[in-house]
């Protein structure tokens, strides 16, 4: 919508209404976004999440280096989704998790799927403890990029389930 003045000094009635319209913005309180799960809530807007996860999806898909990486999707049982993939990097210390090739990647997603289905998605850190329990052997934990994948999946699931950004939810 483009506005403008008329030469001479008149104003257009459009452009006087428009202005108008705007001043009278100004005066008012700022509006605050209601979402609806916040509507009967009386715990300052950290409304949690009635739903549960209901599966696991993962795939292979390509990085920006053209090379296989493991792409996490949840599905709660509210109907949200989400999927991430894993980020791909290097263990370089002896205390770092392992990431495991794709074939192995995907073995444990089956073990972290049997596990986490049925937790309540808003649990993130009773879900990152069951994916840790279930990845680590021998005091050490194999299939980091399982883990990412899955909990930031989750993550963003449950952000989607509250309508709110992920920066919100946590």
């Amino acid at each position: 919508l483009i506005l403008e003045k008329h030469s001479g000094g008149q104003e257009s009635k459009a452009f006087t209404e428009y202005e108008d319209h705007f001043k009278n913005l100004w005066d008012k309180e700022p509006i605050r976004r209601v979402f609806p799960s916040e509507k009967s809530s009386n715990d300052g807007g950290m409304t949690r999440v009635r739903s549960r996860i209901n599966r696991l999806a993962g795939r292979s898909v390509l990085n920006s280096f053209g090379e296989l990486c493991l792409e996490v999707e949840v599905h709660l049982e509210g109907g949200a989704r989400a999927y991430e993939a894993s980020p791909t990097g290097t263990t370089t210390g002896p205390f770092d998790a392992t990431m495991v090739g794709l074939r192995e990647a995907f073995e444990l997603l089956a073990l972290v799927e049997q596990r986490i289905v049925g937790l309540p998605a808003d649990d993130q850190k009773g879900i990152d403890q069951a994916i840790f329990e279930t990845l680590r052997r021998d005091g050490r934990m194999y299939g980091a990029n399982v883990a990412c994948a899955t909990s930031f999946a989750v993550c963003r699931a449950a952000a989607t389930a509250l309508n709110r950004p992920v920066y919100v939810h946590l």
